[in-house]
Parts: structure tokens; C-alpha cells; sequence
């Protein structure tokens, strides 16, 4: 038994990894033909949930099509991922206020329709959702799923040291922006072509939450990394850095997901900006130019948010 309990937990560890790599497809291209040259930030866990959702209410025909893009063989299967992604935000840690996670869901279905019972079971049970009945003139039906979180950092960062600096744009110019400073221990790996830094958040019973900044070693190197990111399988969960004493300079925090000394709050839309310096022996992280980020839990793999931060001082 408990040798088909850890192949399944692999197998849906695999599958988190799969769901990974189609919204990195996904944020490539929204980057690509959207984000237009902007900072940019989305939920990865909300979009999937969301196409969960509507794949549990959808015709044969339209499920396929939604199992297909998110490279998922069967429904089950597909429930399985939901249920270990709903995990994570339902899990019962104990009650704090600097970590949380939470999501809300609706449906808002025209009173023409009929719900399927199958559809109302998931959304209530799984998703906490509730389902009403509205007159819509020009839609059958609309889905809504909410993701927030707030988290301290593990190691906080002291506001003294918050100086300006500068941060260096893609056409060559630059900008003053803030940057916060702390010299305790983190996590730093580098890669060819660029380098990964990982600041825990503060952990609860069940949870470990991280954000991780993906910096090109080239000024103007962030278009080659998404390119790099969006052609390797298990791109994010192949780079994850090892433990590596460094000086971390400075933070710096703009938009929607909201970056200071305390940690991170997030609604799924846009995220301030980093850089970072190590003690004089040590490697360098300096994120004073553009770079990619993810805020992620890491027992289970999914990744809560993912962005780019171009310039920190537009929202």
C-alpha cells in the first residue's frame, strides 16, 4: 500500500510539473502579445484551476480540448491535480498573520440553465465555491476564481537600509528606484547564461512558500532566458538553488503583488523589484536590470505567481 501511495504522489508530482510547463507556454505567449513590453504578473495556480472548474461543467468535445492543453490523459486524473493544487490552499496550518493563502471562487450560471450536479459537487466541496442564477443577455455563464497571498519573509529585511539606486532598463537606460538590504544566509545557484535566488517565506505546519528570482547574466538577457524557459521540460523544478552564503542588497516593490521588508502580498498582478549583493568572497546577485520571478510552494511544486519585472518604477 504505501508503495502505490508514493508512486501515485510521483506521478501527480510529474503531473504538477506538466501544469508548470503549459503556463509557462502560456506566459510566453501572453508576454509576447499582451504584456508589451511591460512588467507583468499572473497566477499560474488560478488559471489552472479555473480551467479545471470548466472542464468539470463542459461537454465531451470541450473537456477534451481542455485536457489536451493542459497535457492532462483523463478527467481523473485532471481531479487528482485539482485536488493536490486546492490542497494547498486549504491546507490547515495554523492560523497567522504573515502567511496566508486563500481563494475564492463563483459561478454565475443564466436562470435558462440547469447545473450539473456533478459541477455543483466539485465546486462546493473542492473549490469552497458557491453557484448562482442571474439573467444574462449575451453569455451562458461566467467563472471567477480568486487567489491571494500574503507572506513575511523568513529573514526579514530592516528599513534603515532601504537606499535608492539604480535599476538598468532593456533600451539602455536606467532608472532610481528603491532597494532594501539584508546580510543573512540565502539560497543561490548560477546556471549558464544566468542565475536563481531563492528567499523563503515564513513556513506554517504543512506549507513551505519561496520566491525565486531568475536573473540573466546579460543587462538585456531577459528575452533569451523566457526563450530558454519555454523550451526545457521541468524548466523551474530542474533550477532550484542549493544553500550559499551571500550579502542580499535590496528589494524593491511595485504593482499589484506587493514586495517590502516584511515579505510579500500578492492578487495576482503585477510585483516589485529586486537586487541583490553578496559578502566580498561570495558570488554576486545583483537584479539591478530585468528579470523573471515565481512565488512558489515548494512541497508540492505549484507555482502561485509568475512574472517579469522590466522597470520598477511603473506599476
Amino acid at each position: 500500500m504505501a508503495t502505490k501511495e508514493k508512486k501515485k504522489d510521483m506521478e501527480l508530482g510529474q503531473s504538477t510539473e506538466m501544469q508548470n510547463d503549459v503556463m509557462v507556454l502560456l506566459a510566453k505567449h501572453v508576454i509576447a502579445t499582451v504584456a508589451n513590453g511591460s512588467n507583468f504578473v499572473f497566477s499560474p495556480m488560478s488559471v489552472n484551476l479555473l480551467l479545471c472548474l470548466i472542464a468539470v461543467g463542459s461537454s465531451c468535445v470541450s473537456k477534451q480540448q481542455i485536457l489536451t492543453f493542459l497535457m492532462s490523459p483523463s478527467s481523473d486524473h485532471l481531479n487528482a491535480v485539482l485536488a493536490k493544487m486546492v490542497s494547498v490552499v486549504h491546507a490547515n496550518g495554523t492560523e497567522r498573520s504573515d502567511l496566508r493563502l486563500s481563494m475564492a471562487t463563483g459561478v454565475w450560471i443564466d436562470q435558462s440553465l440547469s447545473v450539473k450536479p456533478s459541477f455543483k459537487e466539485v465546486l462546493e466541496n473542492s473549490f469552497k465555491g458557491n453557484c448562482s442564477h442571474v439573467d444574462f443577455f449575451n453569455k451562458p455563464a461566467e467563472v471567477i476564481d480568486e487567489c491571494t497571498f500574503k507572506g513575511a519573509w523568513g529573514v526579514k529585511f530592516d528599513p534603515k537600509l532601504t537606499e535608492d539606486n539604480d535599476f538598468h532598463l532593456l533600451d539602455g537606460t536606467s532608472v532610481k528606484v528603491p532597494f532594501m538590504t539584508n546580510d543573512k544566509s540565502q539560497y543561490l545557484k548560477g546556471y549558464d547564461g544566468f542565475q536563481v535566488l531563492c528567499i523563503p517565506y515564513v513556513e506554517d505546519d504543512q506549507r513551505e512558500f519561496s520566491m525565486y528570482i531568475y536573473l540573466p547574466n546579460d543587462k538585456n538577457g531577459l528575452p533569451a532566458l523566457l526563450e530558454k524557459i519555454g523550451s526545457e521540460p521541468r524548466f523551474f523544478d530542474n533550477h532550484l538553488p542549493r544553500y550559499h552564503k551571500l550579502y542580499v542588497s535590496n528589494i524593491l516593490h511595485k504593482a499589484c503583488i506587493e514586495v517590502d521588508e516584511e515579505g510579500t502580498e500578492a492578487a495576482a498582478v503585477s510585483v516589485g523589484d529586486i537586487r541583490f549583493l553578496c559578502l566580498r568572497k561570495n558570488p554576486d546577485f545583483i537584479a539591478d536590470h530585468p528579470f523573471l520571478f515565481t512565488v512558489r510552494e515548494d512541497k508540492s511544486g505549484v507555482i502561485l505567481f509568475m512574472g517579469q519585472v522590466l522597470d520598477p518604477s511603473k506599476h
